[in-house]
């Protein structure tokens, strides 16, 4: 309360410290997020890394089929990722189905033979000392980049939920980034790049306060999404199908009840006896949607074989009879454009329940090109979208999509937030093996964790596992026990050996003959 001497000015009060921005200028490429993929912080890794320096996640992008050629196209490299990280060192850039790293240090250079790791069985395994199945790479002397190469035992899913298996980092106190691998065993290489920072300043920052204007409290959570168990056949991830989430749509369909993919399975050439042959009809569809001539809901259309087939079970757990479904040709996005009229619309039917439409000879694709069928089909409503239907190289296969009607958590309809259930994408066991009478056995696991047994296995032959492989695919189904060669190509012939026999491919025509 003291007052100033006569003719001096009080002391200003002092302004308090203005909170710094990030320490690190993210560039994150929008596939991240596309592909469930996530970056750990340090403080939620449970080995407490300790040094001088953190790494800091700066800049994460993809490459496809090893291109670097920007573009239109949604699959095209960043402009900023090749302008700043294409280089005529850089020899390895072009590889197609990698992990990369790279490190940056405080004087804005790359840092060369800094040790990077990379594991597949969880980001937890950082908490556990006995763990010693990491791959450690070094970033190299040339280009300044370490990588790890990704046999096709990395595929998943993202459509439906899944992440990749690998998590990476630099050795040291970093930032780990987990979910990478081969999105439906796709050619694609993720690219990401570390800052190195004092750890002082780091943690200056931890305990900062937001800026004015920033959000004080943390954003309340999402209602939660509903999700169905569901059971996806071998085959379909080979033929290029996706499902597109009801958020993803740009109509922004809203109701009482969604629509949510349960089962996707497919028939050859009209037949639903299980065999050894792509795109043959699981056992448990057979089990579950093909009824009887004399049953009541018989399934009369069932040996269709170039449709596109849609059912809709209800909240009462059955088909539900004279349900819309809509299909569309010209891609997933005339959903937002209120002036496109080129939907076809068929109901269920009363007796079976089922709807469909015939594909034609211009729907044909090529799934080792990675291409897909011009197709997409949905209940009419807030359904998921199944996209990628047609005719895989032109032969006669159909596709089944059975939808789960589930309550919506946001329309306030009572009891809607306890309907839903965990997500669990299955693989179905293996039939008979042919020629041996002994009946494989009937396992459920997810395809994630289907993917890593297989790739673990067969590493150990040192043979790469690739889940997209029309030959071991084949292979298994014949029951030919375990590979013994590489995929190599002979002639216009693709070809793998097998204990039982030499497995080739023309085309999507698969046979073996023996050794």
């Amino acid at each position: 309360g003291q007052e100033p001497p006569d003719g001096e000015e009080p002391p200003a009060p002092e302004e308090p410290a203005k909170p710094r921005g990030p320490l690190v200028e993210q560039r994150i490429d929008e596939h991240f997020r596309r592909y469930n993929m996530a970056i750990k912080p340090i403080p939620s890794r449970p080995d407490n890394p300790g040094g001088d320096m953190v790494y800091l996640v700066k800049d994460v992008f993809m490459t496809f089929y090893g291109s670097w050629e920007p573009g239109g196209s949604p699959d095209a490299v960043p402009e900023w990722a090749r302008a700043d990280y294409l280089r005529p060192e850089f020899l390895e850039a072009g590889a197609d189905h990698h992990l990369f790293a790279a490190i940056i240090g405080p004087d804005g250079e790359f840092i060369k033979g800094h040790e990077v790791l990379f594991w597949s069985d969880g980001f937890e395994r950082l908490g556990d000392p006995t763990y010693n199945a990491y791959s450690r790479e070094r970033t190299k002397e040339t280009s300044g980049w370490a990588n790890m190469f990704m046999a096709g035992g990395s595929s998943f899913w993202p459509e439906s939920g899944e992440s990749g298996p690998w998590c990476w980092a630099p050795a040291g106190a970093a930032e780990v980034v987990c979910g990478g691998g081969l999105p439906l065993g796709h050619p694609v290489s993720t690219f990401v790049v570390w800052q190195a920072v004092p750890r002082a300043e780091w943690e200056e920052t931890l305990g900062e306060e937001p800026e004015a204007g920033e959000p004080t409290e943390p954003a309340k959570p999402a209602p939660p999404t509903p999700t169905v168990e569901t059971r996806i056949s071998e085959w379909v991830p080979l033929y290029n199908i996706t499902i597109k989430p009801i958020s993803a749509r740009p109509d922004h369909p809203t109701g009482d009840v969604i629509y949510l993919v349960r089962d996707i399975f497919t028939t050859r050439n009209g037949s639903w006896e299980p065999i050894a042959l792509p795109g043959s009809v699981p056992q448990w569809a057979r089990d579950e949607y093909l009824k009887p001539v004399n049953s009541p809901d018989y399934f009369d259309d069932a040996g269709g074989d170039h449709h596109l087939f849609a059912a809709v079970i209800g909240l009462d757990g059955k088909l539900v009879r004279q349900q819309e479904i809509i299909y569309w040709s010209d891609g997933f996005e005339r959903l937002g454009d209120p002036e496109y009229d080129g939907y076809v619309r068929r109901f269920t039917k009363e007796r079976s329940g089922w709807a469909n439409i015939i594909t034609g000879p211009g729907s044909s694709y090529v799934p080792e090109r990675g291409e897909s069928g011009p197709w997409c089909w949905a209940p009419a409503g807030a359904a998921e979208v199944v996209c990628g239907g047609g005719l895989p190289a032109n032969h006669h296969i159909s596709f089944f999509v059975v939808w789960q009607a589930v309550a919506n958590p946001e329309s306030g309809q009572p009891g809607a937030e306890d309907d839903h259930h965990i997500f669990l994408p299955i693989v179905t066991g293996a039939p008979a093996i042919a020629g041996r009478g002994v009946a494989a056995p009937s396992v459920e696991m997810s395809s994630a964790a289907l993917h890593l047994l297989r790739q673990a296995a067969w590493m150990r032959l040192n043979v790469e596992y690739r889940p997209d492989s029309i030959l071991g695919a084949y292979a298994r189904k014949a029951g030919l026990g375990r590979p013994v060669t590489q995929e190599f190509e002979v002639g216009n012939m693709r070809a793998q050996g097998f204990e039982g026999g030499i497995v080739f491919a023309e085309g999507n025509r698969v046979s073996h003959i023996s050794w």
